[in-house]
């Protein structure tokens, strides 16, 4: 078995435009989907918006990336291979926003 991690990237805030209802009900689903992965999740945690990208010409705040798009969090899971990870990560709830994407690269060991 192997570790994977999963960054999760999205345009702007999806929360931002959903109601308290609809915010409840994608919490559960998150909730849902990470009891679901059991023993396969080691670690994953969401990021604050607040940050900066530290470049060798400067640090640019505020904006995590070009284009507007941002990393919201990560997850790391262990799997037999690249394929097993990308059909995980496509039951996530991140992906209900049309505007995420999920990269999925292995970690490797030094």
């Amino acid at each position: 078995m192997s570790k994977f991690m999963m960054l999760i990237r999205n345009e702007g805030d999806g929360m931002a435009n959903l109601t308290e209802q609809e915010r409840g009900e994608h919490m559960q689903a998150w909730g849902a989907y990470m009891g679901g992965l059991g023993e396969k999740l080691l670690d994953g945690l969401p990021f604050s918006p607040a940050g900066s990208v530290v470049t060798s010409g400067g640090v640019n705040d505020g904006k995590h990336s070009e284009g507007g798009v941002n990393v919201g969090g990560y997850l790391v899971v262990e799997a037999g291979d690249l394929q097993e990870a990308i059909e995980l990560s496509k039951a996530c709830p991140a992906l209900e926003n049309k505007t995420s994407s999920i990269e999925v690269r292995e970690c490797l060991n030094m």
